[in-house]
């Protein structure tokens, strides 16, 4: 599995594209961009979501026990 670190970037190949958003409001509008362009193109995707008002980092920290 390629992983894409942009919306503005997709390999060549389509492949499984695990898309990792915020739960905020520009979080969400820009998965469900890359996730229209990346369906037109042919790849299966999967969304991630984290809980409600807190974003991907928050949960990694909380899990980590650094705040």
């Amino acid at each position: 599995m390629a992983e894409v670190t942009s919306a503005d970037t997709l390999p060549r190949l389509p492949g499984h594209l695990i898309i990792a958003a915020d739960s905020d409001t520009a979080g969400q509008q820009a998965a469900r961009k890359l996730s229209i362009r990346a369906d037109r193109l042919g790849w299966l995707i999967s969304h991630l979501t984290p809980p409600p008002v807190r974003d991907w980092n928050d949960v990694i920290v909380q899990q980590r026990g650094l705040k």
